[in-house]
């Protein structure tokens, strides 16, 4: 298989996944907003989601539909020009520089340990409590409207994207 027939089955991949991640929001969307409440209100550390309780039914379903779109207009994008995007990927060229960089073994594994070790104290910390920070943002930023998270910076905190 040459580089530009798996650049196309890749790009063929990156659109079925959208394309299915587009059907299961369009699922959730008209499953109803009590139903994705059900499910999210146990996850929430006080019992209760409380940002999802704050919408209105409509609005929910909205919001997926919305999102259920755009997933489907990127699957339907991808899978539209995959053959010239593998064309184009498969002949870009790598830069000089990057041709003789080699990792060594020491170095996979200070990566590894530094990398193990992130991800042990996150998973330490899956089931704490929002602190002051994330239920900041939530509450200020993605309890509002999408522009209003997507256009207000008036605070370092909000990184919603």
């Amino acid at each position: 298989m040459n580089g530009e027939e798996s650049w196309r089955r890749a790009v063929a991949a990156s659109g079925a996944v959208a394309a299915v991640v587009a059907a299961g929001l369009l699922v959730v969307s008209q499953l109803g907003a009590q139903w994705l409440r059900d499910i999210m209100d146990p996850l929430a550390a006080d019992g209760r989601a409380g940002p999802l309780a704050r919408v209105s039914d409509a609005a929910l379903s909205r919001m997926l539909l919305a999102a259920a779109a755009g997933a489907g207009v990127a699957a339907a994008g991808l899978l539209a020009i995959r053959r010239p995007l593998a064309r184009a990927l498969a002949a870009r060229t790598v830069p000089p520089v990057w041709r003789s960089v080699r990792i060594g073994g020491w170095e996979a594994t200070a990566a590894a340990v530094v990398i193990g070790g992130a991800v042990a104290l996150a998973a330490g910390n899956l089931t704490a409590p929002s602190r002051w920070d994330e239920s900041y943002s939530v509450m200020t930023y993605a309890s509002e409207s999408f522009w209003h998270a997507w256009s207000t910076y008036d605070r370092p905190n909000n990184h919603v994207l």
